[in-house]
């Protein structure tokens, strides 16, 4: 029963009628569930895209990380290649100088 505006009595409500209004609360409800479940989705997804992201980025610095390594053994191989060079210099002039010396003597 509803009680009508103009009159001021209570009118009967039609079955139909109060089936399509708990038809209605009943969609407004699934609407604001599907809503919930929409927002919670977005917001995993949000979620997964900062930890892909993180990921990347780790992955990014790892690979950074592993080419300075590379580069500073490449470094050292060739100082290390230098030092030789040197060291063969030095020996090579010190056979000189030794050889100079019995020319001397």
């Amino acid at each position: 029963f509803q009680q009508d505006i103009n009159t001021g009595q209570y009118v009967k409500i039609p079955d139909d009628v109060i089936q399509l209004r708990l038809q209605e609360q009943e969609t407004k409800k699934q609407l604001k569930m599907d809503q919930v479940k929409q927002k919670k989705l977005m917001q995993l997804h949000r979620m997964q895209e900062i930890q892909q992201k993180a990921e990347e980025q780790m992955i990014k610095r790892q690979i950074e990380t592993q080419q300075k390594a590379i580069e500073t053994h490449v470094k050292a191989m060739e100082n290390q290649q230098k030092a030789l060079e040197n060291q063969k210099a030095l020996e090579t002039q010190q056979k000189v100088l030794e050889t100079q010396q019995k020319v001397i003597e």
